[in-house]
């Protein structure tokens, strides 16, 4: 496993944690974009290569799930039938992602990733 430290400064630091708190506070409103923030955060910051954006990306997503899922089901709303099947296909499809994920040129994953998010906007402004 390849070591990269990068040094942070202060503004570094500060600029983390408020993507972070807003990365949260965007999970728990909508379910979905925290992800967003922290890949554009992390790439501001130069944290380093695509692969591993993603992948810090995708730790801390699944601290802020593991946090409003908990949230959720203290309030009696998280339906456990309907998230099962979501969670087990889910895990597979994010297990053979992170495989390919160095596989696949990062302008095309770029790409991929820009078209998505367009499809997704228009869907919820057409409603």
């Amino acid at each position: 496993m390849e070591k990269e430290k990068m040094k942070k400064s202060v503004k570094d630091k500060i600029f983390i944690a408020v993507s972070s708190f807003i990365a949260g506070l965007i999970n728990a409103v909508f379910g979905t974009g925290a992800g967003m923030i922290y890949i554009i955060a992390l790439s501001r910051l130069g944290a380093g290569r695509d692969s591993r954006i993603f992948a810090t990306s995708s730790l801390a997503v699944l601290v802020l799930s593991a946090v409003s899922a908990t949230a959720y089901a203290v309030r009696g709303q998280l339906p456990l039938t309907n998230a099962l099947p979501m969670c087990i296909f889910g895990a597979i499809g994010g297990a053979i992602g992170a495989l390919l994920l160095g596989k696949i040129n990062p302008k095309l994953l770029r790409l991929l990733l820009a078209v998505l998010l367009i499809i997704g906007g228009v869907r919820m402004i057409r409603g």
